[in-house]
């Protein structure tokens, strides 16, 4: 038995990270407070991931290039979706007679399948402003690996 289930290691690597910080384009902002922009993460989702409703949304009335800087380049509480992912690799060396090994891996790289979604649109006038249309990791994926060592 021990022949079959021994020699088995498993190593893992766990990675959580903040969202990236969002780089705003100067916007006409008629809101009370910058927090209001701000959702709870039980009201976010990928349709709205910050409230856009103070927005000045018309293409005729946004800051032209000429207009001095009017809303921050970031906001310190609003940033792009967290990581939170788990990489997993389960090796098993075997010795083959003489000096030789044979040694299979197999590498889990976001084991749990935690998707991270990319930033989301900040350009007040395209209809998906406040919209996340993209993910930015990869989905579960699984390498196996074979080696001979002679």
């Amino acid at each position: 038995m021990r022949a079959l289930a021994g020699g088995w290691q498993l190593a893992a690597i766990y990675h959580l990270q903040s969202g990236q910080a969002l780089n705003w384009p100067n916007a006409f902002y008629y809101g009370d407070n910058y927090d209001d922009i701000l959702l709870p993460r039980s009201e976010r989702d990928r349709e709205r991931w910050f409230n856009a409703d103070n927005f000045e949304r018309s293409t005729a009335k946004v800051p032209a290039a000429f207009h001095r800087r009017v809303f921050p380049q970031r906001l310190p509480k609003l940033r792009a979706d967290y990581m939170n992912q788990l990489d997993l690799r389960l090796t098993r060396g075997i010795s083959v007679p003489g000096k030789r090994r044979l040694e299979f891996t197999v590498d889990a790289i976001n084991a749990l399948n935690n998707v991270q979604w990319n930033a989301p649109n900040l350009t007040p006038t395209d209809t998906n402003f406040g919209v996340v249309t993209t993910q930015r990791n990869e989905p579960r994926w699984l390498q196996f690996q074979l080696r001979f060592t002679f």
